[in-house]
């Protein structure tokens, strides 16, 4: 459901904003030197797999662990230099980036164990004591559906091409099409039924001014290559080269002549580099306050004309709307911009375009004769050698579209239900860690302390998964009317995506459910949704090796503590600290204190500027969010940790070493096991797409960047003053 995720994803970035712990990493230099061997990759974590089953006695799993932390360290190399490389220099030499991988990191690991249980588990037999409607049976009936390939290459092209003659044809398909009155706004509207926001985007979501209110949303549509700056530099020639001729393999595939091709795919992609231009530059992380614009259709439609945006919205919401309804514009200079390049472009390439960019989504669904060319496209953009196996992508595609389905039958079977408790106990811990800092903090005034404390205080928490999902009644309603057949993927998919977004449409004027979960509990990340002011934790990321119940606390508060942390701090971030403790944007701070919040964060704009991987700056205005969560989340766990020793000087964490094999205080471990927690490898050819689509610094800097800030790190490795480690600058908010 890759275009579906897409509009997931916009919502989020551009309006709950949900931080995403999940960070790509970053290559070591002698990455290539390695070759990638399956074996090695199952000696390193099989035993570590297996304790994801509920196996494993508390010196097992504590010495397995202590292993796997102790292969990826390289102690020849000085904590105060490098503390990155003296946690993770052996990571590459362990791990080199698979061939179906543009990256590989610890996010990784993790996300592919749980791929291989939610494969074992979509792989049991049908249940046959269940009512068709049983919501697990239908997402292995999906599954089932993804990996029949003889099916598939039996139906060949026929859905897609039912599919385009469905939607009013294709020119470059059928070349004496007329397109003279051709009608964008309606058939973009009808793409958007299936999640593909093609020139316009559109969500329904919570009100960013009124979180309890649904409202239509319109801002930048996504581009076939997300990068906006794959289409204009020219040091990025070669993705905009592989992207032609990825268009043009396509259109060949489907009957075009190659000539005629050739032509076409040049005029799609020359329109969209045009429309690369009139979108916001990402890397200057637009203040969100200056974006919004509320409005309402009749006043959009007196200012443009041209657009029948009462039309448009009455497709995409399935009903009548009127001149009256309320909308909210992120997008008013895009959309200006938009209506002069349509009006000077030929409406057959307009076609073509919305055609291309509305089937390129539909190709996985069909069989695979289109997999060299998109394995082509991914290996100039990330490196990636090989196809992954079928399974993994067919996993990937029964998690995004049945996520619910698939997390209660992980749930039921792998969930440790004992760190629901655990996690609680440190969040609110943790939560106590923010609070001193806050009142300790001498940059703000005591005004804005007091309503700071408030929120922080009103955080919500959300463990493991939703109880609904638990409940056969209330999942199988999740998925009611929908027809899941082992032998129709592509139709399966397009039903999938038509339902989820028709829930979405529906929710408009209706009151916001602040219970609701936006992904499914069966993900490697974790969130924070500044409109509901709420931390959500899901159950695929409590697991090995980020955490256990046998783990000491060294161990977990230094791994899934900072990680709880980084999404409580995302809550008083460049963004967060815009949204008072009930969701809604509004400015409860006072001018001295933005005046000296926005002075200290620039202070982490210009440190990361400073940092550059393999020749490419980093962009610290547009991860500056991310990277002030890295540091307050790891401070407030420490302060956290350091607490809960002195409250438990008896515990068994006092009485002996940890791990004998590593040689480390408690403290340090903590320190070790947040550097490993970014322990990554990256292909040459992904750093660019990494570094300009990611809000998130690569690993390396994740760690080096947020513990050089630290004193208390400084001290207990008694690093120098003016050391790499320890700088005599460092950058502070909470």
């Amino acid at each position: 459901m890759v275009a579906l995720k897409c509009l997931v994803i916009w919502t989020v970035i551009l309006i709950s904003y949900i931080s995403a712990i999940y960070s790509s990493p970053v290559q070591s230099e002698n990455t290539e030197n390695h070759v990638y061997d399956p074996a090695n990759y199952m000696n390193n974590f099989q035993t570590l797999r297996q304790f994801w089953k509920g196996e494993g006695t508390f010196e097992e799993i504590r010495h397995a662990q202590g292993e796997v932390m102790k292969k990826f360290m390289d102690p020849t190399v000085d904590p105060c230099e490098d503390f990155y490389s003296y946690a993770c220099g052996n990571w590459d030499k362990f791990n080199p980036v698979p061939e179906d991988e543009g990256d590989f990191s610890m996010f990784t690991i993790v996300y592919n164990n749980l791929n291989d249980i939610l494969r074992d588990s979509l792989m049991e037999d049908i249940l046959e004591d269940t009512t068709e409607d049983d919501a697990m049976n239908k997402a292995k009936n999906f599954y089932r559906s993804c990996m029949n390939l003889d099916v598939l290459k039996q139906r060949g092209l026929q859905p897609l091409m039912q599919f385009v003659e469905d939607y009013g044809g294709w020119p470059a398909l059928h070349s004496k099409q007329d397109e003279s009155d051709y009608d964008w706004v309606n058939i973009t509207a009808h793409f958007s039924l299936l999640g593909r926001n093609i020139l316009l985007h559109t969500s329904v979501t919570e009100d960013l001014k009124n979180s309890n209110e649904n409202i239509i949303y319109f801002y930048e549509p996504m581009l076939g290559l997300q990068n906006r700056d794959d289409y204009l530099l020219e040091s990025n020639a070669l993705h905009l080269a592989a992207y032609r001729n990825f268009t043009e393999t396509v259109l060949t595939l489907l009957g075009v002549a190659p000539e005629e091709a050739a032509k076409t795919a040049k005029e799609i992609v020359d329109f969209e580099i045009q429309l690369a231009k009139i979108q916001t530059d990402q890397k200057s992380r637009p203040d969100i306050r200056e974006m919004y614009q509320r409005t309402t259709v009749g006043q959009f439609e007196q200012k443009h004309p041209t657009i029948n945006l009462t039309k448009y919205l009455s497709i995409v919401q399935e009903k009548t709307i009127t001149v009256e309804q309320p909308i909210v514009l992120l997008t008013e200079k895009y959309i200006d911009y938009l209506l002069e390049l349509l009006a000077a472009t030929d409406n057959r390439t307009i076609a073509n375009y919305i055609m291309f960019r509305g089937t390129k989504e539909l190709l996985p669904y069909l069989d695979d004769r289109f997999s060299q060319s998109m394995l082509k496209l991914d290996e100039a953009l990330t490196g990636q050698r090989i196809s992954a196996p079928r399974w993994k992508d067919c996993v990937k595609e029964t998690n995004d579209q049945m996520g619910m389905a698939v997390s209660a039958i992980f749930v039921r079977k792998y969930f440790d239900e004992t760190s629901k408790k655990e996690v609680t106990e440190m969040t609110n811990n943790l939560r106590k860690a923010f609070q001193d800092i806050l009142t300790d903090a001498t940059w703000i005034d005591e005004e804005t302390k007091k309503v700071a404390m408030k929120k922080a205080e009103a955080i919500r928490l959300e463990v493991g998964y939703p109880e609904f999902i638990l409940n056969s009644k209330s999942l199988n309603a999740e998925y009611e009317g929908i027809s899941i057949h082992p032998e129709q993927y592509f139709e399966n998919s397009l039903n999938l995506v038509r339902h989820e977004v028709r829930i979405e449409r529906q929710k408009l004027n209706h009151q916001v459910n602040k219970n609701e979960w936006p992904m499914p509990p069966s993900v490697v990340n974790a969130f924070f949704e500044q409109t509901k002011n709420r931390i959500i934790i899901p159950a695929g990321i409590l697991q090995l090796p980020f955490y256990h119940h046998h783990f000491p606390k060294s161990l977990k508060y230094g791994g899934i503590g900072i990680l709880i942390g980084h999404e409580l701090t995302h809550g008083f971030d460049d963004r967060g600290r815009n949204f008072d403790l009930e969701g809604n944007m509004e400015n409860w701070w006072t001018d001295d204190s933005i005046k000296s919040f926005k002075e200290s964060a620039q202070c982490f704009v210009t440190q990361y500027n400073n940092y550059s991987y393999n020749g490419k700056n980093l962009y610290g205005a547009s991860s500056q969010g991310e990277n002030i969560a890295d540091n307050g989340g790891m401070r407030q766990s420490f302060y956290a940790y350091r607490k809960w020793l002195k409250q438990n000087e008896d515990s068994d964490e006092m009485k002996y070493e940890t791990f004998p094999q590593i040689n480390l205080t408690n403290t340090q471990l903590f320190f070790l096991t947040f550097a490993q927690t970014w322990c990554s490898s990256i292909r040459p050819e992904a750093v660019e797409t990494f570094v300009g689509t990611n809000r998130h610094c690569p690993g390396k800097y994740r760690a080096i960047g947020t513990l050089s800030n630290f004193d208390e790190f400084a001290k207990e490795f008694n690093c120098p003053a003016g050391s790499p480690m320890n700088p005599t600058r460092k950058c502070k908010i909470w």
